[in-house]
């Protein structure tokens, strides 16, 4: 972020966290919550916990196609993993054609709205 926009949160009273520039770097990157997200589930499963019952996982990413910028880092990020199975890229089109048929007034509107 500019150095202008630090200076100005921070004499608008911002909270601490804002102070730093690596703190508003990661409030902001998709890639890196996904890398955290990522990492925390792993976690979670290594561990065996009783309380959270995760044996497995799926990182399911909706981002539309006129995203490339952000497709194309998201897809980079699943290059490096060693399961590129548990990763999954779907335009939110992609994601709502299961409901095409069965809900056929939502999918209209939210074609007509977001993808034409």
């Amino acid at each position: 972020m500019p150095c202008g926009h630090h200076d100005e949160m921070q004499r608008n009273g911002a909270p601490s966290q804002w102070h730093y520039p690596s703190a508003i770097h990661r409030r902001f990157d998709p890639l890196y919550e996904l890398v955290r997200q990522t990492m925390l589930v792993e976690s979670v499963i290594k561990s065996k916990d009783d309380k959270l019952l995760a044996d497995d996982y799926l990182h399911i990413n909706v981002i539309p196609e006129g995203n490339i910028e952000l497709r194309s880092d998201i897809g980079h990020y699943s290059e490096g993993l060693k399961d590129n199975g548990k990763f999954v890229l779907v335009s939110p089109k992609q994601l709502m054609q299961p409901i095409k048929e069965t809900h056929q007034d939502l999918y209209n509107y939210l074609e007509t709205r977001y993808w034409q």
